[in-house]
Formats: structure tokens, C-alpha cells, sequence
């Protein structure tokens, strides 16, 4: 009797909630438990760390339990902003587009309405890179492939092989589980494949598993591979464009922002081609993405010492445009550069390789960036500000660097 209960309870326990799948693999399974009830969880958790063997504790918790607008909407309230529980409506999104992701989105519905070839990917992030829109209206050409980024580079991959254009919406830190199959289906294949990488840089309240600091790092050493930050709005809708005539792989990497609109008259974007902003005699500040309006406002309070510095929009971070760069060091002036990613391996580490092999003197070279650690929870404004990616802080820099000169 004992022994025929035992076996109908796993038989049971493994057709409602398939425990046999893990007890077969050598976990002993326990659950499921109710993870909204903590005293039973907390009993079940002093209980399973008796035992000297693997365990799956099954615990099954409900999204947005015991606040009813997070119930009813668990997507919009995926990561909200800390908020009393009167103030139950998300702040609203303005009806103009404004983020970056919204640029991006709008940018590829042009692309698909334009040209059959080209499709999207994205791995079961639909909604956070705002592309329902695009699944409605091209059902044949978007496809969502779930949590398995390496399959989503595979698949592109191969519909690049039969003649697709195919876009891989992927925010960046996610993109690094496919870093094999970037190295072994995009760039050695020279497809054109085309990232768009969203939440690039920092993220704020997501915290140290969601910013996407390491993709310059990662993405640099790879050949045939074109990577590009956009500064401003404008230049968000025309790097997708340029994007789509590559012939090969290319990444545009944006943030979690806001796009700038910024009143310049942009010129046209040419591969591997920095803008050269504002000219300087001092010094120059090389800008990799959303900083080009902050540079712009340091250069301008610098001109009340007398300063006067450039600022140069780079654009793409591979190829890099050496000779526009490095005319500053030829020239005795400094050069900072400043960039929402890794010191280690990003674009201030590309600058200094190619002043060193050009055997400039890179004492006039500094970076700012993120530093060799994890940046902690926090909103994104007040993050960049602990680490000095900022007006202020350029100013501080520049005059710290002219002086010491």
C-alpha cells in the first residue's frame, strides 16, 4: 500500500506539474509552493537547505499580486517607476515619438513597408522594443522566437543566406548569449544581418543585469562588422537606413532615453565617417552616442575661460574615422572621449590602439566612461552623474587636461 500511494503520487505530481522530468535528472523535486505565503515558503527553504542532494523548490507567484492595475496590466507594469499606490496610472507616453526605442520601431516599419526583404526578430521582447505595431501589420515578416537569442541570430542567418534583410531587435545585454553565433553565422558569413540593440548603456531602475555596458567591447574585434551610435533622433532614423545597404553586419546601439532633437544641420552619414560639430583650437571632446548635446554645453561654458574646444560626433565606433580623431594629438591638443560603455575594450580603448599605432603621444587622451565594476540600481539620470558622464564633469575634465598639458 505504501509503496502503491508513493508511485501514484509521482505519477500525479508529474501529470499536473511535471516533477518526474527533474526527478529523472537527478533533482529532488519539491513544490509547487505558494510564494505569496512567506512563512510557508520561508519553512520550505530552511527545510531543503538540509539536504545534501540537487533541489528544484517549485514556488509559483502571481505578477503584480495584491495591486490591481499591475493584475489587470503586467506588461506596462513589467518595470515601473516607483510610484505610491494611489498613483496607480503609469506616467503616460507623450503621443510624439520621443525614445529612441519608438525612433527605432517607426524606422523599421519604413524599412519593411518599403522593401519586401526586409524582416524583424526579436526574442520574446515584443513589447519592450515597442514593435507591436510592426507584428500587426506584417505578420509574414516578424517573427518572435522566444528566450533563445542564439536561435534568433541562427534564424537570421539563414534568411539573410535566401536573400532577406533581417533586423534583430535584441536589447544589448541579451545579445550577449548569441556571441557565438555573431561570430559564426553574421560576421565570418559577411550577411547582412542588421542589430538594432536597444537599452545600450545605462537603464537605471533594471539594474547590473540589464545595462548594456559590454557590447562595444564585445562587438569591436569581430571583421566585416559595422557599429554604429546614433547622437540624436535624426541620426536614429537615417543609421537604419544606411543599415539596410551594408552588405555585410552592422549594430546600432541605442538607450533607454529620451532621442535629443538637436537644431544642427547633420551632414549625411558616410561609412566609417565622423562629424566634425564644432572646430577647437585646445582641445577636442570625441562623442560615441547621446552625449553630443551635454558636449555641446561644455564647450560653450569652457569658451568663458577661453577655452575653445571642438566636439566630433563619431558615429561609428568600427571603422572609426582615425584621421579625423587623432588630428587633434597631431596637432599637441588634448582629446577626451566619452562614451556609455566599459573603459575596458570600448570606444576610448579603440582611440587609444589607434593613436599607438600611429605612435602619438596618447598622454593627451582621456576617457571617460563606465569603470571595471557593476553599476548598481539607480535612475538613469543620477547613475551618469556618479559617474561623471556629464556636462559638468567635461568641463572639469577638459580644464584638468588643457592645465596639465
Amino acid at each position: 500500500m505504501d509503496s502503491f500511494l508513493r508511485r501514484f503520487k509521482e505519477t500525479v505530481r508529474a501529470g499536473l506539474i511535471g516533477g518526474k522530468l527533474f526527478d529523472a535528472l537527478g533533482f529532488r523535486y519539491i513544490g509547487p509552493i505558494d510564494g505569496h505565503n512567506i512563512a510557508r515558503l520561508q519553512r520550505f527553504l530552511r527545510m531543503v537547505r538540509k539536504l545534501e542532494e540537487p533541489v528544484l523548490l517549485h514556488i509559483i507567484t502571481e505578477k503584480g499580486r495584491g495591486f490591481k492595475p499591475a493584475e489587470e496590466n503586467p506588461t506596462k507594469y513589467h518595470a515601473p517607476q516607483p510610484r505610491r499606490e494611489a498613483e496607480a496610472t503609469p506616467t503616460p507616453i507623450p503621443a510624439e515619438p520621443q525614445l529612441f526605442t519608438e525612433h527605432a520601431r517607426n524606422a523599421i516599419d519604413s524599412l519593411m513597408r518599403d522593401n519586401p526583404k526586409v524582416c524583424v526578430i526579436t526574442a520574446a521582447m515584443c513589447q519592450g522594443n515597442m514593435l507591436e505595431t510592426v507584428r500587426e501589420k506584417y505578420p509574414d515578416r516578424f517573427f518572435d522566437v522566444g528566450i533563445c537569442e542564439s536561435h534568433a541570430v541562427v534564424f537570421a542567418a539563414g534568411l539573410a543566406k535566401s536573400g532577406m534583410i533581417p533586423i534583430v531587435d535584441i536589447y544589448s545585454t541579451f545579445l550577449q548569449r548569441a556571441y557565438d553565433q555573431i561570430f559564426q553565422e553574421a560576421s565570418l558569413q559577411n550577411f547582412p544581418i542588421i542589430f538594432a540593440m536597444d537599452r545600450a548603456g545605462i537603464v537605471g531602475p533594471d539594474g547590473p543585469t540589464h545595462h548594456g555596458v559590454f557590447d562595444l567591447a564585445y562587438l569591436r574585434p569581430f571583421p566585416n562588422l559595422t557599429v554604429m551610435a546614433p547622437a540624436d533622433a535624426w541620426e536614429m532614423r537615417h543609421m537604419f537606413r544606411f543599415a539596410e545597404q551594408l552588405k555585410g553586419p552592422s549594430a546600432i546601439r541605442y538607450p533607454r532615453t529620451n532621442a535629443a532633437v538637436l537644431k544642427l544641420q547633420h551632414e549625411p552619414i558616410q561609412l566609417g565617417k565622423a562629424e566634425v560639430v564644432r572646430q577647437g583650437e585646445h582641445g577636442t571632446i570625441a562623442v560615441c552616442g547621446t552625449f553630443l548635446d551635454a558636449a555641446l554645453q561644455a564647450t560653450d561654458v569652457l569658451s568663458n575661460d577661453a577655452l575653445n574646444v571642438g566636439v566630433v560626433n563619431v558615429r561609428f565606433v568600427k571603422p572609426l574615422d582615425i584621421e579625423t580623431l587623432l588630428a587633434p594629438l597631431r596637432k599637441g591638443q588634448f582629446l577626451v572621449t566619452i562614451e556609455e560603455g566599459m573603459l575596458s575594450g570600448g570606444f576610448g580603448s579603440a582611440v587609444l590602439e589607434a593613436a599607438n599605432a600611429e605612435r602619438l603621444d596618447t598622454r593627451r587622451i582621456y576617457r571617460l566612461g563606465i569603470p571595471d565594476q557593476y553599476i548598481e540600481h539607480g535612475e538613469r539620470s543620477e547613475l551618469l552623474d556618479d559617474l561623471g558622464l556629464n556636462t559638468d564633469n567635461l568641463v572639469k575634465v577638459c580644464r584638468k587636461v588643457h592645465n596639465s598639458q
